[in-house]
């Protein structure tokens, strides 16, 4: 606290709202100022106030790092608080015992006051660039809705007033502290019942979470003028993020947070200046307002920036609808263009079996903090978890013994343990994955008793991770197999989305400008404008535009570029590994499996027939009504060479006869209706997911992402590393394609 003390000096004391004149004033802030008789009052004299300053201080010093002090009281609860009149748009002070409350905020009129003498003398001293420098304290937000998110922080330390920690309830309404403690954690238990994002880690174990406590390198940077009072962001950031996550449906914008923004004294105008700012930073970093968010405004979010470009995107799956969608709520002119008669690219729904079944993608990986759960909130979509349980059944008919099966699980992971640890001591010498684990497999022997039935369980987990790569072993790399390991990934459990992907496609894509049927033969950026071509001769300019189809139609060098791709965007394009997966579905007039599986496995006839049909799941199970019988299974590695020959009634045949030697003593009827994937055929599409190949790098990811002179951006999931061979990795490559467009500005 700065105290001057001279003769006489002239202020406007904050306590009493009068010119007084005394020889010791203490500040808080340039225009706000209490001079040595209402000090005194609040120290001493006032009994009301001394007893209120020291039931503040008993919950200050309980949620706070730093020790609750008269001067800190003053300015967490004396001074006054400022509103802007809803009308004439003035700022005016608010007697510090009204309760301040996002209603009375919102709803705030000059005429509901007793006038203030200096108003506009006092809020005039905001505009000097140097007031924050004045402060003395900085501001602690009261009852923020930030507050549950951040109950494992110290207040003080996230921009909260320890004085709030019970977001609703105030320190004086005369509840126990028991009773605090109740309606604290019952709300806490409500925001995080709903399985929304927790933005915030302070370790950085999430992917996409911010520190509370600190302001990351570009945040300094884009906010230097508030990098030296970092309290102040992280009190706005923390607001909006929180806000963000309880809310996603709607648009955040400065006006709704600023209700929440409640804070004594002049600092609050500050504060409530400065959110344009954050809110925009945000929603173009992808943070908040994206995907299917209501009351976007005619014209976009940024029509000034935005509105005079031409882009075009070239795929209409989830990255390239993720990037339109982000940049049309901005104001962009946006054009997608689809080579297939649909959109979704690898989300592909069927229900001709009576339920959604999703060709490609439709299991959410690692769903805890994962932000496409923004996107199934908006759109309605249920998920169901998974179940983690896989009892295993040979071709003999007999049920795997769980010891037996958990002993060779482990053994296969130790193996996958001696692999990481044999890169780090080679991290040059490659070879295929398959080799290494054959090669450890077979020197771990040494010594113990591996049975044709322990060899035909390790052949089972072999084909479970070339499911999780895409391809077989045998071509996968044994050094960067498993780079993401070293990337922060999400965590949780894997969710089956029941109404599939491919209605969450259909709401991003509601409004856009798409055009199906378009086969884009040629990418000209040698000009001012970029010339897309098409089949048949049609073609259209655009300022920037974004490729994102499959990794497979790249490599088929379908589409020309002019000029020619950079030599090491060409090899990473081609020596990146486009792996393939096959789905069969099927639906039978009756369960003959265990009515207690929703997953179960199949142990190969033999070791060389990993692959075929491994693991089945009963998603009939996934949904609620009662649609007959359903097992989806699929081929992988090797085991999709083997039948890309048959045809589709001989691939379900041979399933049939897989599920009839597994239940021997049941009768398989044949299946009513079936479906066979064959992405492979897809000319559209072509693979699955990417993977490292034997020989190549995970850092081939980074240059099939570089843009072309800033004009040409990829996305894609073969364009992020951290998040390759996911959905989760396509919607990311698709904000940060739309971001990289806005540019920083």
């Amino acid at each position: 606290m700065k105290v001057q003390e001279s003769s006489e000096f002239y202020f406007i004391c904050s306590f009493s709202c009068e010119y007084r004149t005394s020889n010791r004033w203490y500040h808080w802030s340039s225009g706000e100022h209490y001079c040595n008789k209402c000090f005194e009052a609040i120290y001493r004299r006032d009994l009301e106030l001394v007893a209120e300053m020291e039931a503040w201080q008993k919950q200050w010093d309980l949620f706070a790092g730093c020790q609750g002090k008269l001067r800190l009281f003053i300015g967490d609860r004396i001074l006054p608080f400022w509103l802007r009149c809803n009308s004439c748009q003035k700022w005016r002070p608010l007697d510090r015992k009204v309760v301040l409350t996002p209603e009375n905020i919102s709803s705030f009129q000059c005429g509901q006051l007793t006038p203030h003498s200096h108003p506009a003398m006092m809020v005039k001293r905001i505009g000097d660039k140097n007031w924050l420098s004045t402060l003395t304290y900085p501001p602690f937000l009261i009852s923020s809705p930030a507050a549950p998110f951040l109950r494992d922080y110290l207040a003080d330390q996230v921009g909260l007033s320890p004085s709030s920690a019970d977001p609703d309830v105030t320190l004086t309404s005369g509840k126990s502290t028991l009773q605090h403690l109740f309606i604290y954690l019952f709300i806490c238990l409500f925001i995080f019942s709903l399985k929304v994002l927790n933005p915030f880690s302070v370790t950085g174990q999430y992917p996409r979470s911010f520190n509370p406590q600190a302001m990351t390198a570009e945040e300094e940077e884009v906010f230097s003028n508030l990098a030296s009072f970092q309290c102040i962001y992280l009190a706005l950031r923390n607001l909006v993020l929180s806000m963000w996550a309880q809310n996603c449906k709607e648009l955040l914008t400065a006006e709704k947070c600023a209700y929440h923004v409640i804070c004594h004294g002049l600092v609050r105008i500050c504060l409530v200046k400065e959110l344009p700012k954050i809110i925009k930073y945000l929603t173009t970093r992808g943070f908040i307002n994206t995907g299917v968010v209501q009351d976007i405004p005619t014209g976009g979010l940024f029509p000034q920036e935005l509105n005079q470009k031409n882009i075009i995107v070239i795929g209409a799956g989830m990255a390239g609808l993720t990037a339109a969608r982000q940049l049309h709520n901005w104001g962009a002119k946006v054009m997608v263009v689809e080579a297939s008669p649909r959109i979704g690219g690898r989300i592909d729904d069927s229900r001709d079996l009576g339920m959604c079944i999703g060709k490609g993608a439709q299991i959410l990986n690692s769903s805890t903090n994962n932000p496409l759960l923004i996107l199934l909130k908006q759109t309605g979509a249920r998920t169901v978890p998974l179940d983690e349980r896989c009892p295993l059944f040979t071709t003999r008919g007999q049920v795997v013994d769980e010891e037996e099966d958990h002993l060779i699980e482990a053994h296969f992971n130790s193996l996958l343990e001696r692999v990481s640890k044999w890169q780090e001591k080679n991290p040059e010498n490659d070879c295929s994955l398959l080799h290494k684990i054959q090669k450890m497999h077979k020197n771990s022997a040494v010594g113990k008793v591996f049975t044709e039935e322990h060899e035909k369980l390790l052949a089972f987990y072999m084909s479970n991770l070339e499911y999780a790569c895409g391809c077989s072993l045998s071509d996968l790399s044994a050094l960067h197999w498993d780079h993401t390991e070293r990337l922060l990934q999400f965590n949780g459990p894997s969710c089956f989305v029941t109404q599939g992907f491919g209605s969450v496609l259909e709401q991003l894509a509601e409004g856009l400008n798409i055009r199906c049927d378009h086969q884009v033969d040629e990418i000209d950026y040698t000009g001012d404008k970029i010339k897309v071509s098409f089949t048949g001769g049609k073609f259209y300019d655009a300022d920037q535009i974004i490729v994102t189809v499959p990794l497979r139609v790249l490599q088929t060098e379908n589409i020309a570029f002019n000029p020619s791709l950079p030599e090491t965007k060409y090899d990473a394009i081609q020596n990146l590994g486009a792996g393939i997966i096959e789905k069969v579905a099927l639906k039978f007039p009756c369960r003959f499996w265990p009515s207690t599986c929703q997953t179960f496995g199949c142990v190969p006839e033999k070791t060389e027939e990993r692959g075929m049909f491994n693991v089945f799941y009963d998603v009939s199970k996934c949904d609620d009504v009662e649609v007959g019988h359903v097992l989806l299974t699929y081929l992988t590695g090797h085991a999709v060479d083997v039948v890309k020959n048959l045809t589709d009634v001989e691939i379900v045949q041979r399933c049939i006869g897989t599920l009839q030697k597994m239940f021997p003593k049941e009768v398989v009827p044949d299946p009513i209706s079936s479906f066979v994937s064959h992405w492979r055929d897809n000319n559209h599409v072509g693979m699955a997911f990417s993977y490292v190949p034997t020989g190549s790098s995970s850092d081939l990811y980074d240059s099939v992402k570089e843009s072309l002179e800033g004009r040409v951006l990829f996305a894609g999931e073969a364009t992020s590393q951290q998040f390759p061979q996911s959905v989760t990795g396509a919607y990311l490559s698709g904000l940060r394609a739309a971001e990289n467009i806005f540019g920083k500005r």
